[in-house]
């Protein structure tokens, strides 16, 4: 009983080694400023890495392949690039009216579908 009213009263005894004086308090303080200083800097290296993310991945959606280069990348023989066309898994883009040529976003986007398999 006599510790409830301890509690109550705000008398319950603290350690000594837990009073903040004022080294302790200037220690903790230059901790949490270096803390601050760390998590910036980690906040920072983060955004600059998905800036450039997004800035790589944009020059890659600007840029087109070939049937050819197409063909290499997913490992595939011109005839199922024809059927996957059929199939509306890919669109072609014309060149000139005749060559085909493919957006590098439609290619990332066909193969975030899951529906094409890029055997490495």
């Amino acid at each position: 009983m006599k510790q409830i009213n301890q509690i109550e009263n705000n008398q319950v005894p603290v350690p000594m080694d837990l009073i903040l004086n004022e080294r302790t308090a200037g220690s903790i303080n230059h901790l949490l400023l270096g803390l601050r200083f760390a998590i910036k800097s980690i906040v920072k290296e983060a955004v600059e890495e998905v800036i450039l993310e997004q800035n790589y991945k944009a020059q890659d959606e600007e840029k087109t392949l070939t049937a050819k280069e197409l063909c290499a990348r997913w490992n595939i023989c011109p005839n199922t690039l024809r059927t996957w066309e059929i199939d509306k898994k890919i669109a072609p883009l014309r060149r000139n009216g005749r060559k085909k040529i493919y957006s590098m976003k439609d290619v990332l986007e066909a193969e975030a579908t899951g529906y094409i398999k890029i055997v490495a």
